[in-house]
């Protein structure tokens, strides 16, 4: 599948996976770029025809801003204090639950099996199960970074570029 090998191609530059498939999720470098997305703030969120769209800025120049697009139509929320509901992504539930969210801190970022799970510091949990079909979701930064959980919830990686 040509989604799986190739993000993006700029004139006659095309730039391959470093790693797709069941294994994809085992690389330490998946656990590292977790890890510098967790503790980020919620800048902004959207919600339109396209999915959802969670944007972490960089807090100072040095670092790169993070993009969640949630493209599956149902999520899990959890908020304060109640059960997880299963939602339409474009539900007043969802765009509620970003609004009181706005600002706080992503705690952590979790992907097991394809699902990732969002869990920010005024307790609410956002989930996503993988599709069988389609592309769930994908994380992504303006340093390269590319992480698309593909159909049945494998995962393609574009790590960072390194500059020279």
């Amino acid at each position: 599948m040509i989604a799986r090998q190739l993000a993006e191609t700029t004139g006659t530059t095309a730039r391959f996976a470093d790693n797709a498939g069941p294994e994809a999720a085992a690389d330490p470098r998946l656990r590292e770029q977790l890890t510098a997305l967790s503790g980020r703030r919620l800048s902004q969120y959207s919600i339109g025809s396209g999915g959802i769209r969670l944007s972490f800025w960089g807090e100072n120049i040095t670092t790169p801003s993070r993009e969640i697009l949630i493209e599956e139509e149902t999520v899990e929320i959890t908020q304060p204090g109640q059960q997880a509901r299963q939602v339409p992504g474009r539900s007043e539930l969802t765009a509620t639950s970003l609004l009181n969210t706005l600002d706080h801190r992503l705690s952590r970022a979790q992907i097991n099996e394809g699902r990732l799970r969002l869990t920010f510091d005024n307790d609410l949990y956002l989930e996503v199960a993988p599709h069988r079909q389609w592309e769930a979701w994908q994380i992504s930064s303006d340093d390269g970074l590319l992480i698309v959980c593909t159909p049945g919830g494998d995962l393609t990686i574009w790590y960072p570029t390194q500059s020279d």
